[in-house]
């Protein structure tokens, strides 16, 4: 029985995939991911969005957050408009995630950070915040209003 060397070479060739191949394969991955990452912005508005926070004391804050993507990740920093927008009370927050109609991230803060889940409701999130001291009595209502159109 006479091996055919052609035929077995064929064979090799069809099975192990070009560089071109192995390069558009990886190509179109990325472009899939970059896809998944750019979601958010279907999701929430970029801009200058205003809201309020409503402690657990009742005192109201007027707040503002700047919406916008910073490398290809969303990035929000927070506000607070009643007390001197020093470095102080200007917060970019942090874990945030945004899924369907959630909205969730941390409040960074020196002496007590907070966790917030919030909820679309039309246009606007709304939700809480919860102290993460470990008392449960420490919770602050939150709302974001997007920019007009």
């Amino acid at each position: 029985m006479k091996f055919n060397t052609n035929l077995f070479l064929a064979i090799v060739i069809v099975l192990v995939p070009s560089k071109a191949v192995l390069a558009q394969s990886e190509s179109q991955q990325n472009s899939e991911q970059k896809q998944e990452n750019s979601e958010p912005t279907e999701q929430i508005q970029m801009g200058e969005w205003s809201g309020k926070l409503f402690d657990r004391m009742t005192n109201l804050y007027n707040l503002a957050f700047i919406v916008k993507f910073d490398q290809e990740e969303l990035a929000i920093t927070m506000i607070n408009l009643d007390l001197d927008p020093t470095p102080e009370y200007t917060y970019k927050l942090k874990n945030i995630n945004l899924k369907h109609d959630s909205l969730s991230f941390s409040i960074p803060d020196e002496y007590d950070k907070q966790d917030c889940m919030l909820e679309k409701e039309g246009n606007d999130f709304i939700g809480y915040c919860q102290s993460t001291d470990n008392e449960s009595s420490k919770k602050s209502k939150l709302t974001m209003v997007p920019p007009p159109k």
